[in-house]
């Protein structure tokens, strides 16, 4: 399952589900939800979070929230295209592994850190 933030791209959340994978919107019945209860719902569901919120690198760093693999999208608009192919690549990589990880994914780069 992926959990995708509420300031998920519209865009990238359809080509996950048109794409076959079962995905619950923070934004579908969890709007506002802070950023810790977002990141106990993915641990909970065992779920990949995806999100463009860089407030989760520290949740995970910092306070050691490291119980979820975070897929953190860093792009501009006009790089959309390539950010959705990216992302399809990344969840189809790590979705069934069992590690945790944070993900840095931008237009030209994929950094993986295990967490």
């Amino acid at each position: 399952m992926i959990i995708t933030d509420e300031n998920l791209h519209g865009a990238l959340v359809k080509a996950l589900i048109e794409s076959g994978y079962e995905v619950k919107p923070v934004a579908l019945g969890n709007y506002g939800a802070t950023d810790e209860v977002v990141i106990s719902m993915a641990y909970e569901e065992s779920a990949i979070l995806v999100t463009e919120d860089k407030d989760f690198g520290e949740l995970v760093f910092a306070h050691q929230m490291a119980k979820v693999t975070v897929v953190f999208l860093r792009y501009r608009q006009v790089e959309l295209p390539v950010i959705k192919q990216n992302l399809l690549r990344v969840v189809l990589d790590y979705a069934h592994l069992d590690g945790r990880f944070f993900i840095v994914v931008t237009s030209t780069k994929i950094r993986v850190r295990t967490i």
